[in-house]
């Protein structure tokens, strides 16, 4: 009799752990520059991409941001005021973008990406002069903030840069 008992229960206890068993989400998808979360069988992206409107990693970061621009940079500190100005915005690669010149400092300023709106100026040193911030991208503007440390004159500036794409 308990072996009787048994063949159904092992037969129900199978069935029921063949029933259970989620399928894997992630199965035939291929995210491109990401990897599927196992649990939610969406794309998380590496640093630089994006999801498309397939939710796969296709889009790279820089792509957003690249192109001409006019800047409405204003400053307070030692050199107070407000100036114009033309910039391009140049990818170097998926996470980077090469600003080519950021308020007066005169040289290409590098930018990396940390969220999909938003990246850090890397530090720029030229001729005793640090250039630091970070900025946004909000709609079709970027928004950078910038402190211009001049070690030589002992000078330090606040920045607030608008970019208006041309």
């Amino acid at each position: 009799m308990k072996k009787v008992l048994q063949l159904p229960f092992s037969t129900f206890l199978l069935f029921f752990l063949l029933v259970s068993c989620d399928p894997n989400p992630c199965d035939g998808i291929n995210c491109d520059n990401g990897v599927c979360d196992t649990v939610t069988g969406t794309c998380l992206c590496i640093g630089g991409y994006e999801q498309d409107t397939s939710g796969l990693c296709t889009i790279q970061w820089t792509t957003k941001m690249a192109g001409n621009y006019t800047v409405s940079d204003s400053c307070t500190g030692t050199h107070s005021g407000s100036t114009n100005y033309p910039v391009t915005l140049t990818p170097t690669s998926p996470k980077t973008i090469d600003f080519s010149t950021l308020g007066s400092l005169g040289t290409p300023i590098m930018a990396t990406h940390n969220t999909s709106s938003t990246f850090i100026i890397d530090t720029t040193f030229t001729n005793g002069t640090i250039l630091t911030g970070t900025g946004s991208l909000i709609d079709t503007n970027l928004i950078v903030n910038y402190i211009v440390n001049d070690t030589i004159g002992g000078s330090i500036d606040t920045c607030l840069a608008t970019f208006s794409r041309l």
